[in-house]
């Protein structure tokens, strides 16, 4: 999931020659009005948009930053009613508060498995030589552990808790020195000397542990609603390892009161069922434990399935589907025929409590002709 900054609006005007004052300043108000209505008229949706999604209530989940303040102008991703952001920077000095916030967490995953690509840091840190540093583990163990020490950072838990829930209780269990869980700054401050092996394009550090640069629970006037885990590991967990680590994040994140949102790849593609530890027998437990649980469905699935097919295949996985829980994520490159299609399947077949936008390298900015505002105005309800 990515997004991108806005692009400024710019207006040119004719220059006047040997003008008199009055023109001058006349231009430059007249010039600093019309690019200011083009910048108001540049996205499709604004903030007074949620109130036409539906069916009312129908929370519509962005993997983007929020808005600045309740009178947001430019913002890009309306009619968003969640934001669910790995990087909560820009949350500490909003003002939004006509919807919710949820820090997204990346699970991570280890380097001997299927998929050994390596862990982002959000925001992201380069070394001095301008290569991006990410993060590897050497066990399954190490790896969830640095999952569930974020998780609790980010909750506002003590190194050490009471109930084990503390950051370094996870890390010390799985072996790390306290010396290799770093907070943010540190960690970027050091990078150069903790990021030295190359992969590619990467500069990888390896089993050390980077908490949040921002914790969800310091956010001051955003309503906070909690996290969600980006469960992608791919890298040959058990079930048995990912039921252990999505329990100790649920019960972390219930015991601080707030809500468990579970985000993963589809359910019926060869990713998630032979090396993520997700399958038709853990279903409903992981289900039980979730607040919100996101149905993956997107155009251009490796196994070539229609997206209604993919998502009927998907529900049947459950012994019993919880609409109040699942929330139906699409990939905004989809066709407008297929969005048509999807929505279609919401109304009159599975009843969603929310949708969730994967951008899928689109962009919102523009008129509501684009064809991914057309989809994102189709599947929220407020257009046809």
């Amino acid at each position: 999931m990515s997004f991108q900054e806005p692009a400024k609006g710019t207006f040119e005007y004719p220059r006047l020659i040997k003008s008199p004052k009055w023109a001058r300043s006349l231009a430059s108000f007249l010039a600093y009005v019309l690019a200011g209505t083009q910048i108001a008229q540049a996205n499709c949706f604004s903030q007074s948009d949620l109130r036409h999604v539906s069916p009312a209530g129908l929370k519509v989940e962005m993997p983007s930053p929020c808005p600045m303040s309740n009178k947001p102008g430019n913002y890009a991703f309306f009619p968003q009613t969640n934001c669910t952001a790995l990087d909560l920077t820009s949350a500490m000095s909003s003002r939004w508060t006509a919807g919710e916030i949820d820090h997204r967490i990346w699970a991570n995953r280890w380097n001997g498995g299927k998929n050994k690509a390596p862990n982002p840091i959000s925001p992201a840190v380069k070394t001095s030589s301008g290569k991006q540093c990410r993060l590897q583990y050497t066990s399954i163990a190490k790896a969830d552990a640095a999952t569930e020490a974020e998780t609790a950072a980010t909750l506002g838990y003590a190194p050490h808790d009471v109930n084990g829930f503390g950051y370094l209780d996870w890390t010390e269990a799985a072996g790390f020195s306290d010396s290799n869980v770093y907070d943010y700054t540190t960690f970027k401050a050091n990078a150069d000397s903790l990021c030295t092996q190359l992969s590619g394009s990467y500069l990888l550090a390896t089993d050390v542990v980077v908490l949040p640069v921002v914790d969800v629970t310091n956010v001051p006037v955003i309503p906070r609603q909690g996290v969600e885990i980006d469960y992608e590991v791919q890298d040959n967990h058990t079930v048995d390892q990912t039921n252990a680590v999505l329990t100790a994040v649920s019960q972390m994140v219930h015991e601080k009161g707030y809500e468990f949102l579970f985000y993963t790849n589809p359910l019926d593609g060869d990713a998630l069922v032979c090396c993520s530890g997700i399958n038709s027998g853990n279903l409903d437990y992981i289900q039980s434990m979730a607040d919100r649980f996101g149905i993956l469905v997107y155009q251009n699935n490796p196994e070539h399935k229609p997206m209604v097919q993919s998502l009927s295949d998907q529900i049947a996985l459950f012994q019993h589907p919880d609409f109040l829980k699942l929330v139906l994520t699409v990939d905004l490159a989809m066709s407008v025929d297929n969005a048509r299609l999807m929505r279609q399947a919401m109304l009159q077949s599975y009843p969603f409590s929310g949708i969730s936008m994967w951008m899928d390298g689109t962009n919102l900015r523009g008129t509501c002709t684009s064809t991914p505002n057309q989809v994102l105005g189709i599947i929220s309800g407020i257009t046809q």
